[in-house]
């Protein structure tokens, strides 16, 4: 779905609109916690779905934009980048905890 709407809409609106729906997801989701499952549940499907959106624009950039030669490694960077991100906002996360 995301490929097609990319088509129809274009690769950068499809990741503005992705990002933006994830963000807002991710801002959302704290203070749905303890509510009813079912919207929680709901909230936690559109999240994955607008990340699965971005995500794959992202990777569809890189293999467009990159030298063949250097696909592979590109992507291998864009990974790497977003587990680190991950790894330091959790760590920075259970810093603010304590």
């Amino acid at each position: 779905m995301g490929g097609v709407l990319s088509d129809h809409k274009g690769r950068t609106w499809l990741t503005m609109w992705s990002m933006a729906i994830s963000g807002s997801c991710a801002l959302i989701a704290g203070f749905l916690f303890g509510l009813n499952p079912w919207l929680v549940s709901t909230l936690c499907f559109v999240w994955g779905v607008a990340v699965v959106a971005d995500s794959s624009q992202f990777a569809a950039v890189i293999t467009e934009l990159s030298p063949p030669e250097l696909v592979g490694t590109m992507i291998t960077v864009q990974t790497l980048m977003g587990f680190t991100l991950t790894l330091i906002a959790l760590h920075f996360l259970l810093i603010l905890v304590d």
